[in-house]
């Protein structure tokens, strides 16, 4: 019962205008004016939780539920039977093997009985798949390059799913045509996980905990630990890795806070 335009219309009620996020700002401006609605709830996204819940009530229609997000914990909000899951799963990993970052979208109606006494978790019908690239900016091959010719080990640490970022990983020559990737579960003890395997190049589904168990993992290893990051979620490896730094472009005021180096360009 969804067509291209219902899809994106719900992404977009389910994203905040003040976010700043690129992400909220693409599908804002690819769903185009929406129709007037009074925002009742919002439920923002964490990495534990991995989804962004809005409830709004449209002129004349009884309250509804957006939520956008990774697409397993979407999918899992969902009446959708096993089958009809595993083939939209599948089709997400087809879209991150070519180094697209995939988010899911579902809705659910709230009858007035209901009320609104929190975020919704499950009855949710499943609205579809937005595929969005994120290019590699130009340098960053040589860059990485660079950094391991002179002897340094170089880690990407990423709460993407992991095809994505091992597409990503081949895109800029870390690790080759097959980048070891390991994926962190939520509870997932980082650092035993970068233990337990060699030849990691790629963290994938980390949490802003993990990534800063990974520094202390490092530095418990003796390694001098640099961490460059932009966002909030990255704010306790930069602060705490040797050498923080901060995109300061493009990075949140949280981010340049913390971190003793900020690259101004």
């Amino acid at each position: 019962g969804f067509d291209e335009h219902s899809l994106l219309q719900a992404a977009a009620f389910a994203s905040r205008p003040d976010s700043g996020d690129p992400l909220d700002q693409a599908l804002l401006g690819a769903a185009g004016e929406l129709p007037p609605a009074t925002r009742l709830a919002e439920f923002p996204f964490t990495e534990a939780r991995r989804r962004e819940t809005v409830i709004l009530r449209r002129d004349g229609e009884a309250a509804s539920a957006f939520t956008k997000g990774a697409p397993e914990t979407v999918l899992a909000m969902c009446d959708a039977p096993a089958d009809e899951q595993g083939a939209w799963l599948a089709r997400v990993e087809g879209f991150a093997r070519t180094g697209h970052k995939v988010i899911a979208c579902a809705r659910r109606g709230l009858p007035a009985a209901e009320g609104i006494a929190g975020e919704p978790a499950s009855g949710f019908q499943f609205a579809g798949l937005l595929a969005f690239e994120d290019p590699v900016r130009e340098g960053v091959r040589a860059a990485v390059a660079d950094c391991m010719a002179a002897g340094m080990r170089v880690l990407m640490v990423t709460g993407d799913h992991p095809a994505t970022a091992a597409a990503i990983a081949r895109e800029i020559g870390l690790g080759g045509a097959q980048p070891g990737v390991v994926t962190l579960a939520p509870d997932d003890d980082a650092g035993a996980v970068l233990r337990e395997h060699d030849g990691v190049h790629v963290v994938a589904r980390a949490t802003p905990a993990q990534k800063l168990g990974l520094v202390q993992a490092l530095q418990a290893q003796g390694e001098l630990v640099a961490v460059t990051g932009d966002g909030v979620n990255d704010v306790p490896a930069l602060r705490l890795a040797d050498i923080g730094v901060a995109m300061g472009e493009r990075g949140t005021q949280s981010a340049r806070e913390v971190a003793p180096v900020v690259l101004l360009d």
